[in-house]
């Protein structure tokens, strides 16, 4: 968990960023003892995305405080979602968003929002397919970069939907939250919470 978490952020960021403030991030987040440490926390909900016995993806769901820009009285945070660049345009990220969507719902979230680099266009577009709008801004510290990060929230319309599902244009073209085992790729929670996994339909990709 902690290799794919320091792999991730870095095929993300560090062709945008200075090696020296990507590596002090790094070292201060995604150690084998800070990872253990988020899963073990009871305000963090981990989630992974694995095929066969290799992890491609994961997710974490933070539920606390919030940014003034967010009005919540019971917030929930999509604090970190990554899957493996190979792994890019499959569902993977659909399906572990989904995930934390349907967990804050159950966990009767009365807001759900996240923070986003203003510079990141692939994730800005990402997370407004899901009717996430800016509300405001924060500052995200990189190293000795301190960044501007966007915090979005979904649109009122889409947020309290009975059953939350991600259209994807890769090859698997719908993928949606159920309480299945799936046969070749799934999410599931570190906790293990209800046997939640996600089935991606029509799946040639896991293949």
């Amino acid at each position: 968990m902690a290799v794919l978490a320091e792999r991730t952020f870095r095929a993300a960021f560090a062709s945008s960023n200075t090696r020296e403030n990507i590596d002090a991030y790094c070292a201060n987040a995604y150690s084998e003892a800070i990872q253990a440490s988020a899963i073990a926390n009871p305000q963090i909900e981990t989630f992974v995305c694995d095929y066969n016995v290799e992890l491609v993806g994961y997710a974490q769901l933070r539920w606390g405080d919030a940014p003034p820009c967010v009005l919540a009285a019971k917030p929930a945070e999509i604090q970190r979602i990554y899957v493996e660049q190979q792994w890019h345009g499959k569902g993977i990220a659909q399906a572990l968003m989904s995930v934390m969507l349907a967990t804050a719902r159950r966990g009767n979230a009365d807001r759900v929002w996240l923070g986003v680099w203003e510079n990141n266009l692939r994730a800005l577009a990402f997370y407004q397919k899901f009717g996430f709008i800016k509300v405001g801004h924060h500052t995200f510290q990189l190293g000795n970069d301190p960044q501007r990060e966007l915090g979005t929230v979904p649109r009122r319309s889409t947020w309290g939907i009975g059953r939350l599902t991600a259209r994807s244009s890769g090859p698997a073209t719908g993928v949606q939250v159920a309480a299945l085992g799936a046969s070749h790729l799934s999410v599931r929670s570190t906790r293990t919470l209800g046997g939640m996994t996600a089935r991606a339909y029509n799946p040639p990709i896991c293949r």
